[in-house]
């Protein structure tokens, strides 16, 4: 499926959605351990859709992710442009990758407003009705920031309850990388993992190279 999408699709291409194929390429290669690469792709994204909001958002995400010093920039972009937006891997806003980033630099002062006013947030929109994983992830995350453990693991059960299902997201995340040995986390990466295998035993991917090139007219001038 890699080799579809890279064949089919070059970053160049403007139409729409064909970025977010290799944003989810990029994302699949940073999961098998390949930042290079991804970075590579993101990199080409980037030169070809300079003003793809979508696609800078997912930069400053994969920026985070990796430590880079691409994240700072790309944080400031998406808090300036769309401070409510939420990024693709985790659902976060850009308040909390910034509130991570300050607390880790010891800027508790200026860390603190900013998780305090985006659990309030979350906890508002959740009392209104918001079901969706979102917001609780985010606050299972905040409550990390915040040194609150037994918070962090509630949060994050939640949302798994809610719909959060990539554990490997999870596993990547380092806000949430030093619950990794609780035991109530690993039964939540046991549940997660199970529940994709389940999906993937429920799936027919034999056709899926031969589906993309049919539904892809650069396929037609190979």
């Amino acid at each position: 499926m890699k080799m579809s999408i890279r064949k089919f699709s070059p970053p160049n291409r403007t139409d729409s959605g064909v970025h977010r194929l290799h944003i989810w390429l990029a994302t699949a290669e940073l999961y098998g351990g390949d930042a290079q690469t991804s970075t590579k792709i993101f990199e080409q994204l980037i030169a070809a859709q300079p003003e793809n909001i979508e696609v800078r958002a997912s930069y400053a995400e994969f920026c985070w992710l990796t430590r880079s010093d691409c994240a700072q920039a790309g944080i400031d972009f998406v808090t300036k442009s769309f401070p409510e937006l939420r990024l693709t891997t985790h659902g976060y806003t850009a308040a909390t990758l910034q509130s991570y980033l300050w607390r880790q630099d010891g800027k508790d002062e200026q860390a603190q407003p900013l998780i305090d006013s985006t659990l309030a947030a979350n906890n508002k929109s959740i009392e209104s009705g918001d079901s969706s994983f979102q917001p609780a992830y985010e606050n299972a995350a905040l409550s990390q920031i915040n040194d609150d453990r037994d918070g962090a693991l509630t949060w994050l059960e939640r949302a798994v309850d809610a719909g959060f299902t990539d554990p490997y997201a999870m596993a990547l995340d380092p806000i949430l990388a030093p619950l990794a040995g609780e035991p109530r986390f690993k039964a939540l990466q046991a549940r997660l993992h199970e529940q994709m295998r389940d999906m993937r035993s429920r799936v027919d991917f034999s056709d899926v190279d031969r589906l993309i090139a049919a539904s892809n007219p650069m396929a037609k001038l190979d």
